[in-house]
């Protein structure tokens, strides 16, 4: 039986717009009640929640491109650092089925964009380590991920990436230095511009700390779930205990994809966090999804058969399931 992991870039782009129209329709005529949320009332989501406003149109195209940006730079960096030893696109299909598979905002403009910002500066760590490690592409990193907590305010916690990128991918204090620098920069200037323009200096500090603290602990990661749902967390569940039980395992010998593969652990252990903090848990999956999908490929690589790709059709089926449940109901 074919490995999973062999499927071609056209099978994988084709099932990432068959998906994502799914799951769209599903969330425009049976929204859930839970993705009924607000913009992050922070400086730059509150400016891009009236951009989207004046144009509607618009945002439908911008979230189809970021998306698809998203699982680009998941396959790109799996490939480019020949992580598992063979080229594969999976980690399109599966940034598609976790990210949009269980819940899909009312904010999800504001959730993607800060989403891509991450992971372009997560893409710049990974293409800055080595021998010829590059303080520029630190900076990059650094201040793309200190400017998505300005666009949404829980993705703060990603600030720890650029310590974390330092220690992954072995660079020197200076670019501990320029990381921190260059993490830093964005509010200072935000908070420059507020002073500026006659509003208090630590004005947006105060409000990145109310906003990730905003809203309670209402349930949101049960309330409105059906059997599918569950289900389906249960499948993406057990395909996450297999890649990383074989990451464990696997003894890869470049040196530079064990360094990355860890870095990719540990911002998915990251991510879990978000699921400590108020409000909608399911908003969350949009982050999660950006580690899963570089880790998930790694059980399909390493194995084929009957069971990797029954195991493989469950979770797309579930993800389906779950989004057509309302219409057959």
């Amino acid at each position: 039986m074919a490995s999973v992991a062999r499927q071609s870039f056209g099978f994988a782009v084709l099932l990432f717009v068959l998906l994502l129209a799914l799951f769209w329709s599903r969330a425009a005529v049976y929204p859930l009640a839970v993705e009924q949320i607000g913009g992050s009332d922070v400086p730059l989501g509150r400016l891009l929640g009236r951009l989207t406003l004046g144009a509607p149109f618009v945002e439908p195209l911008v979230l189809f491109a970021i998306l698809s940006a998203n699982a680009l730079l998941a396959a790109s960096i799996v490939n480019r650092m020949m992580l598992f030893g063979v080229r594969n696109y999976l980690p399109i299909v599966f940034y598609a089925v976790v990210a949009c598979g269980v819940f899909i905002p009312g904010n999800m403009i504001v959730l993607l964009t800060a989403s891509l910002l991450v992971m372009s500066g997560a893409d710049g760590f990974v293409a800055g380590q080595g021998r010829g490690a590059s303080l520029s592409l630190m900076l990059r990193g650094a201040l793309l991920i200190g400017s998505a907590g300005l666009v949404y305010a829980p993705a703060t916690v990603f600030a720890v990436l650029i310590p974390a990128a330092v220690y992954f991918f072995r660079m020197g204090k200076r670019y501990l230095v320029v990381g921190v620098v260059g993490g830093v920069l964005p509010l200072l200037f935000c908070s420059y511009v507020y002073w500026a323009i006659g509003k208090g200096f630590t004005t947006p500090s105060v409000e990145i700390f109310q906003a990730i603290f905003d809203g309670d602990f209402e349930g949101g990661f049960l309330r409105g779930w059906g059997i599918g749902r569950v289900v389906f967390l249960g499948i993406l569940l057990l395909n996450t205990i297999f890649s990383l039980a074989t990451l464990t395992m696997r003894n890869l010998v470049r040196d530079r994809a064990r360094r990355t593969t860890g870095f990719f652990v540990f911002f998915f252990v990251l991510t879990l966090l978000l699921f400590l903090l108020p409000g909608p848990a399911g908003m969350n999956f949009v982050f999660v999804a950006l580690p899963l999908s570089v880790i998930l490929p790694a059980w399909y690589v390493k194995y084929s058969g009957w069971f990797p790709t029954l195991l493989f059709i469950l979770l797309l089926a579930s993800a389906v399931f779950t989004n057509l449940e309302p219409f057959l109901s």
